[in-house]
């Protein structure tokens, strides 16, 4: 007898552009359309893309925190999609999945 398989609700997407705002990230004038240019207008779409760092053209230095917070808030977005939470993980330096894995259970169990 078939098991119908249990359809996963998919987690929010979070655009770009809300994250901006609900974060009061001060991101340049110039990543958000390049990244449209790019389709890539949520997390989502920089997880799938592996980061943004490596985009040819990119208007700013792979290192800049802009680029790395986004990054962040798409690796992170795998374990919460509240990024409320993840703004408050990065700021402790918890940027990725492997850098929680790597983090003291200490350090991380007082955030």
């Amino acid at each position: 007898m078939p098991v119908p398989a249990k359809v996963l609700p998919q987690p929010p997407t979070h655009p770009l552009t809300d994250l901006e705002t609900s974060l009061e990230l001060s991101l340049p004038e110039s990543l958000l359309p390049f990244l449209a240019e790019h389709n890539i207008h949520t997390l989502e779409d920089i997880r799938r893309q592996a980061g943004i760092h490596r985009l040819e053209n990119l208007p700013l230095s792979p290192d800049d925190p802009a680029v790395k917070t986004l990054e962040a808030h798409a690796n992170l977005s795998i374990l919460s999609p509240d990024v409320k939470i993840n703004q408050t993980l990065i700021q402790q330096g918890f940027d990725s999945v492997s850098a929680i894995a790597r983090g003291c259970c200490y350090a991380f169990g007082r955030l």
